[in-house]
């Protein structure tokens, strides 16, 4: 009997350490496999994100690594946008009469980093915080807000 309750829980446990959304099992990424693959596929390495202008903005950070991959990141065209996972509000890049609060239309440089400001009316968005960064194809979950 206690043999069967051991195999019950083993297999509880097991179960746990896997995402099952597609009715698939797969092993989540840890932290560094999910940097190592942002590395890999965008050229960039995340620098962070943080509540700037009395908390009325949020700064995203990234470091180029490779200026060819991360060039997808830099398109005029593509509008990026921010969610705050707890409420899953939407959170937008501010346009001024210069244009939007980001970096576009230039030819990324490898080892220079790179900004995006997201709006954060009603200071949704505090410390602590876990957002997802959304720029076209590329997407970042549970960024902490620093």
């Amino acid at each position: 009997m206690s043999l069967v309750l051991l195999c019950i829980l083993i297999g509880v446990f097991q179960s746990a350490a896997y995402s099952t959304d597609s009715g698939v099992q797969t092993q989540e990424q840890t932290p560094e496999e999910k940097e190592s693959s942002i590395k890999e596929k965008w050229g960039i390495e995340i620098v962070g994100i943080r509540l700037t202008a009395s908390e009325y903005m949020l700064d995203f950070r990234y470091h180029v690594i490779d200026p060819e991959k991360a060039s997808a990141l830099l398109q005029k065209q593509t509008k990026p946008f921010l969610i705050h996972q707890a409420t899953g509000k939407k959170l937008d890049v501010p346009r001024t009469r210069l244009g939007p609060l980001r970096q576009t239309g230039v030819k990324p440089i490898a080892d220079r980093n790179y900004i995006i400001i997201f709006g954060n009316s009603g200071k949704t968005a505090k410390y602590g915080d876990k957002v997802t960064v959304v720029i076209g194809g590329f997407k970042v979950e549970d960024l902490v807000v620093e």
